[in-house]
């Protein structure tokens, strides 16, 4: 395993560690559901728009010796959601200034994504990774220190703290080790960020989106432990976005010769190995002590994490259906049929989230239905390629 990998997987480490001590440290319960609504949309257009450029921008930055080339729909991109971002935390309720420091994080969070990118192209794969960890590093430290003071900041003040001091050291960093000879020019060459492909990355981040900007349908307790599995989850996709985009043609061959031959069996055997470990959790209360710690139930993860597992599972199904197809998959007219159907079950199950599982069972539906219609589609590729 390389040093890159290492990083990667600890920043989803650090990023899951702050997760449980915001769980543990924050109460009321309440003033935690406030402050995971206020990220939401922050925390959504940032995703969106890392992941609609993070790679490609990454491996097909275009420079000279001396010049970062950034291509002008990805400033246009940036600044038009950082507006966005501002207005939609308005109409969730929040003031002007809670508005704007959301809009700072994000446009904070962006230049990070386009600084370690330009760390990768001059410098070195694994300093790239390391604005991030810091990031995380610098997060919790903030957090410990205003509550050891009895002060307790937002996590979306505490994040966006950390996130400037964090680029603030690493672009001095990176005009030190480049004795300041890099330029960064806006222009109208280089990589460009693609209307279809936003809305191909949007169907990872919509969930998180949907479940902050419809919180007042689910009670405190729901939306502390949907948080946190999720979490949970997130991070093991992560892993698994990892081994696809460095493994991807070995997957490929892997995902072919399974359906051809008997390497099928152990990965359903896997999946009943995972659910066997559920029912014996279940049935022992083996992670009560441990979850109670941090004022969780582990019925209800459990319970949770049930319609999560298959979910997630196909989440990753369909990354990988993207990066097996170039990224995308679907036409605009079909992603936007998928995402409007995506979207419209999720919202069917959140506004009935009284009953916990409704809400599970959309999840998990949701997923389903995205996953089935890309492998029609693929189906229906295939035998118009055969028929030529």
């Amino acid at each position: 395993m390389t040093k890159t990998t290492l990083v990667s997987l600890a920043n989803i480490f650090f990023g899951f560690t702050l997760q449980v001590l915001f769980l543990y440290f924050i109460t009321p319960s309440s003033l935690l559901d406030t402050y995971i609504a206020q990220i939401s949309i922050p925390f959504f257009l940032t995703g969106l728009t890392l992941v609609s450029f993070r790679e490609d921008f990454f491996s097909n930055m275009q420079n000279d010796r001396d010049e970062v080339i950034i291509n002008q729909t990805i400033v246009s991109f940036i600044i038009f959601s950082s507006i966005l971002c501002t207005g939609l935390m308005y109409l969730q309720g929040w003031q002007l200034r809670t508005c704007i420091l959301g809009s700072f994080y994000y446009i904070t969070s962006c230049s990070i994504g386009i600084l370690s990118a330009s760390i990768k192209r001059y410098l070195s794969n694994f300093i790239a990774l390391l604005p991030i960890s810091l990031m995380y590093a610098f997060t919790i430290t903030i957090f410990l220190i205003f509550l050891s003071k009895a002060i307790t900041l937002s996590i979306l003040m505490v994040t966006t703290i950390a996130s400037f001091v964090s680029l603030c050291i690493f672009a001095t960093y990176f005009f030190l080790k480049t004795s300041f000879n890099i330029k960064f020019v806006i222009t109208k060459y280089g990589y460009k960020i693609k209307f279809i492909n936003i809305l191909h990355n949007s169907l990872f981040v919509l969930y998180a989106l949907i479940e902050g900007w419809l919180v007042s349908f689910l009670n405190t307790s729901d939306l502390t432990h949907l948080s946190f599995v999720h979490r949970i989850y997130t991070a093991l996709n992560g892993i698994g976005v990892l081994l696809i985009f460095y493994n991807l043609d070995s997957i490929k061959t892997f995902s072919i010769s399974s359906f051809k031959s008997k390497k099928l069996i152990f990965v359903l055997l896997g999946c009943v190995f995972v659910y066997l470990l559920h029912f014996l959790f279940f049935q022992y209360q083996i992670l009560d002590t441990t979850l109670s710690i941090i004022n969780l139930s582990d019925d209800k993860i459990l319970l949770i994490s049930i319609y999560f597992f298959p979910a997630y599972a196909l989440n990753l199904f369909v990354f990988y259906l993207f990066r097996s197809n170039l990224g995308t998959l679907f036409t605009v007219n079909q992603i936007i049929f998928v995402l409007l159907t995506f979207v419209s079950i999720n919202i069917y199950g959140l506004v009935n989230a009284d009953n916990l599982v409704f809400y599970l069972r959309s999840f998990l539906a949701s997923w389903i239905f995205v996953a089935i219609y890309g492998l029609t589609i693929i189906r229906k590729n295939n035998m118009i390629l055969k028929a030529k």
